[in-house]
């Protein structure tokens, strides 16, 4: 959970630490809409390149990051305040731009199922009707472990040699 002791600085150490995330596998920038003060309705990230293209040894990725957030005060003295995420879509697409993964939580919205969630998409070649429209259960799901399949396991070239210390 990122803190603060303004909501600026709450929110722009929330927005640096996955910056650094995403600058392990792509240039892309999020883009903060909203402003960095509280309110009611959730504030929102997305990245500059949506997905951003992410260089492989094989066929290119994309990345697609999506965030909603709101910012809490922690304190009674209101010296404290904390980003809480509201949702989150983080996905990974294959060079035809086909979703292969995607990670939701959207707990507010015109979806029946609020709960963190993953979908396998056509890039998935998921041969299973069933599974192609399927919510399947997850935990909450962070950004850096994403990038870290995407590194680890699909075979996305890291932009930088200390990726795994910024993700852990």
């Amino acid at each position: 959970m990122m803190t603060g002791r303004t909501p600026a600085e709450a929110a722009n150490s929330f927005i640096e630490k996955h910056q650094r995330a995403i600058s392990c596998v792509a240039d892309a920038v999020l883009h903060v809409s909203g402003g960095f003060y509280p309110r009611p309705q959730p504030h929102g990230a997305v990245l500059s390149e949506n997905p951003a293209v992410l260089r492989t040894h094989q066929s290119a990725l994309g990345l697609y990051v999506a965030f909603q957030y709101k910012i809490a005060e922690t304190s009674a003295r209101g010296d404290r305040w904390e980003i809480q995420i509201a949702g989150y879509r983080f996905a990974l697409w294959n060079a035809s731009v086909s979703e292969i993964i995607s990670y939701h939580w959207h707990p507010v919205g015109v979806s029946a199922v609020t709960t963190p969630h993953l979908h396998l998409g056509p890039g998935a070649l998921v041969g299973r009707d069933e599974l192609k429209a399927a919510h399947l259960p997850t935990g909450a799901i962070a950004l850096a472990g994403v990038i870290r399949l995407a590194i680890a396991d699909l075979g996305v070239v890291p932009r930088r040699s200390d990726w795994a210390e910024v993700l852990q």
